[in-house]
This record gives C-alpha cells, structure tokens and sequence, in this order.
C-alpha cells in the first residue's frame, strides 16, 4: 500500500491548489519524457466505467448523486472549452465561466437548480457525456476523458482526495524525487482579474528565461492569458521539446517580452541558495516529499553549515506534499530522533491510533523559520506542524492548504493500468491537532496578493472534516507574534518580489522568536 496525498488530476483544482503547472511536452521521436495525456492512453481506459455511473436513473436518486454525475461531465467540458447548460447541451465556455477555479463554484448553479425542483431532476448525462467523449477522442485523449470525469464524479460521491491516476505515472513522476519534464517550471495563481506566477522552479526554462515571482501573466504566444481556463492555460503552455514559447507579463508595472526555450529539464525536489550579508541565511527549498528527499535534505545541510549560515529559511511554499515517511525524516532532522512527529487514525472501526516518530540523527541546531503559504498541503503542513509544536520553527507567510487525510493506493479492478487512491484516514500533529479542512496558522503572517488562495474547506463540494483524538485537549490559541523589537537590515541582498522571504529573514533577526526550541 502507498500512503499520499491526493496528486490531483484536474487542472482546474491544480491552479486551485497552487500546485505545480507542469505541463509535459507533446510527444515526439526525440523526446523521452512522457506526457500526461500519453500515460493515460496507455491504460487503454474505457468509456464504460465511467458511463456505468452516469446512467439516468442512478443519477436521479438522489441529489448527491446528481452532483457527482454533474461534477463528471462538468470538469470533462470545462477541459475541452465548453459548459454545460440546463437543458443538457454543450454550449461553448463562455467568459465568465471560463474564471470558475473550484468545485463548489463549478456547482452552485447546479445545486441552485435543484433547490427549485420538487425532485431531482432527469438530465441526459450519458448524451452530454458522449458528445464531451467525441471531442476527447478527435484530440486523441479519450482515456484521459475518462480519467477526469471518474475523479470528478468520486470527488463528490466519495470524498475530494479518492481519485485514479495511470499506475506508471504515479511510480515515474509523482513518486520520483528529480523525474525529468519538459515543463515550463512555474507554479501559478489567480487574483480575481489576473493569473500571476507564484513561484518559478530552479533549473527550470521559466527560470532560464528570467521570469520571477509576481509576474502577472499578459498574454501566452497569441492568446491573452485572462480569458483562458487553468485548463486552456495548461495547453497553451505546452510544446515540443526545443520549441519556443513567447509570453508577455507585467513586472512592477512595465511590460516584459519573454521567450523560453521548452527543453529537458530535471526539476529537483530539495534547492537551496544562501542570502550574503553581515549575517548570511541560508534557504532550503523542498518543492515535494519523494524518494531520497530527507538524504538530499540532509546533504543540503551540511553544505550549507559548511557557508557558515546563522539562521535557517525553510521554503515550503507551494510544496503539495508526498511521501509522509521523507516528512517525519525531515522533521527528525531538526529535532532528532525518538521524538513524535505524528500520530495516524485509521477509518477503520475501533483501530488504534499509530504515533510516527523520527529516526535522525539532528543535522542543524541553528534558528529556522518556516515559509508556508495556501499551496502548502499535506506532508508540508506535518513537517511545518510539526516543527511549530515543537517551538523549533517560526511559520511565516499565510494559512496552509489543510490537508490531514492519507490515502493507500492499490491496482484498480476494473483496470490494472490504472490505480486507485482511497481515503484511509487522517493525520495529527503531537500536540493532537490535525492540519485537515483547519490548515496551519503562521506565526508571523505575511499576505501575498493571490485572493485566490484557496483551501480545502474552500474549494471543495464536501470538503472532509477529520474526528478529534480522543483525551487530547486542543492546543491553547496562540498569540500574535510581536515583531517590533526585530532589526531590519540586508535588504539589498533579498529580492523585493518575494514579501514572505523577508519576512522570514526578518524573523531570523529576533533573538526572542529565532532561537526557538534550540
């Protein structure tokens, strides 16, 4: 069985996440990187699963069930530029709709519609979906046609986090800690007007090109980039491998002509970078929790203590999570071994509750301060809760994601391609708490401009809300982190588009807060 958060399929809730946009090239002879699109043709999925459940009278059963069928054929027509009207046709995305970024955005019309209803309502699905499914399959995508639609309709009628992903994808790209992608490299967020880049990943071409963090993006080749959906944005995105991209962003108010060569890039998951000055900090990046991320982590480390760094920024930001045994290795390498890092409750009636703990020799005494922000999901929000719990960390930057649940993944059924990811139950933190639907609070709260910093409560339909322990008290509120007293200095050597960064290297200089568990 294999523990992880939901990789979630879906672009549209990939933008919501703030996850990564790494969208893979098309294929082609010289290229060995796989697309996406590729992984699931080579399933050989069917239609049928999916029309199974979109069968007229199971659809009208009841209303939970109608909004996991609308889900379905909903997402699938978002993808491929369309919508879906009352009467049942597909009708093209009109401008409006084409800003819906959530689930529950997605469906509040729908569920509207209901309310006014007497009963649920007849709908043709399997017609809508038949006609979304000859579109898919002109472009060749008829398996990943499915994909979508199975997860948006399990996303509803189970719970957001059970989904299907192509077996070989999951073992060659998510699990993988550096797997080569010919993506752009940026991870991206929306203000209610604009899609703007959060973050640009090291080694990347978005990197090589010199696009930075803040830059609100105008326009992708020849297409104006605010009337695109995540999933048109994603398109737009992709390319062959030596193509060029042009875009054109806005960067403190002046315009910037981009062009970034679409190449073979490895996108590590641990970087790190040291800020010079009288006191030099050191920044350790993780961008995702795969094989070898605690060793890598742990080397990092030790080079950077070798740069003689006072003060440690821990960069979580926009990190999705992934292999919750790296995370608690992780941990343990900040506050040693024997120590609880998390606990696990089973689903499961009358299982007991399974406490995690580190293993790690400690790798860095110093003071470290945390960056998190809304992208922070999962293994990120333990390793951030964890460190909090403790007082070994200050959290800077905003709220996290809050995801707490864990699903086991196994060959599905009905096709050994494909495997299925099912809720098995949550995990909390050692003082009790859990990160799931409530997220992490930060210390010291810095907010970004991306209004569309959407969370789990917020974006889903029926968001999961995790039990309490039984006999652990919730953790005493906490107070506001007073940073009055705090020097402020070095700021030439910290890059003026990155507030949550200086924040932290603010924090790094407060005797009171930095030293923290040390």
């Amino acid at each position: 069985m294999i523990r992880t958060p939901k990789f979630i399929v879906s672009a549209l809730l990939i933008l919501a996440m703030g996850a990564y946009v790494a969208f893979n090239g098309k294929a082609q002879k010289l290229s060995k990187v796989k697309t996406q699109e590729e992984y699931w043709a080579d399933t050989g999925l069917t239609a049928q699963p999916l029309e199974e459940l979109l069968q007229e009278g199971s659809c009208k059963s009841s209303e939970h069930y109608f909004l996991a069928c609308m889900n379905a054929v909903l997402t699938v027509a978002q993808k491929y530029g369309f919508d879906v009207s009352h009467e049942g046709h597909v009708v093209p995305l009109s401008k409006s709709a084409s800003q819906i970024t959530t689930e529950k955005q997605l469906l509040a019309p729908w569920k509207a519609f209901i309310s006014t209803q007497k009963t649920v309502p007849a709908f043709p699905f399997l017609e809508v979906w038949k006609e979304l499914a000859g579109k898919a399959s002109k472009k060749g995508q008829l398996s990943l046609a499915v994909g979508v639609g199975m997860n948006g309709f399990l996303s509803v009628f189970r719970d957001p986090h059970t989904y299907l992903l192509p077996a070989d994808f999951y073992n060659e790209v998510v699990a993988k800690a550096n797997h080569k992608s010919i993506s752009v490299g940026i991870v991206m967020g929306r203000d209610d007007k604009h899609y703007f880049i959060k973050k640009v990943l090291e080694n990347s071409s978005a990197q090589a090109a010199g696009l930075k963090k803040g830059d609100v993006l105008v326009s992708v080749g020849p297409q104006r980039a605010d009337g695109l959906t995540p999933y048109q944005l994603g398109d737009a995105l992709k390319g062959d491998e030596g193509s060029t991209l042009k875009m054109t962003v806005l960067r403190q108010g002046k315009v910037q002509f981009v062009s970034l060569i679409r190449s073979e890039k490895t996108l590590p998951a641990v970087s790190s970078q040291v800020i010079e000055g009288i006191k030099p900090v050191g920044v350790l990046t993780i961008n995702k929790f795969a094989v070898d991320t605690c060793s890598q982590t742990r080397a990092t480390l030790q080079s950077l203590e070798m740069q003689d760094i006072r003060g440690l920024l821990l960069d979580l930001r926009d990190n999705p999570g992934g292999q919750m045994e790296e995370a608690a290795c992780v941990v343990s390498l900040f506050i040693g071994p024997g120590k609880k890092i998390y606990q696990v409750k089973s689903l499961v009636d009358g299982a007991e509750e399974e406490p995690v703990f580190g293993h790690e020799t400690q790798a860095y005494k110093g003071p470290v301060a945390v960056l998190i922000n809304s992208g922070s999901a999962s293994a990120s929000e333990i390793v951030a809760g964890a460190l909090q719990d403790y007082k070994r960390a200050v959290l800077v930057g905003e709220k996290s994601f809050g995801k707490g649940s864990f699903q086991e993944g196994e060959l599905w059924s009905k096709n050994d391609k494909v495997a299925i990811f099912q809720t098995k139950g949550f995990y909390y933190l050692p003082s009790g708490r859990t990160p799931q639907m409530t997220g992490l609070e930060p210390d010291v709260k810095v907010n970004f401009k991306d209004r569309f910093a959407l969370r789990e409560e917020d974006q889903f339909l029926n968001p999961l809300r995790a039990p309490s322990l039984k006999d652990i008290a919730a953790p005493a509120a906490k107070k506001a982190t007073d940073l009055s007293a705090c020097i402020d200095f070095e700021e030439e050597f910290l890059p003026p588009e990155d507030p949550e960064m200086k924040e932290g290297h603010r924090v790094l200089n407060c005797r009171n807060i930095a030293e923290w568990g040390q």
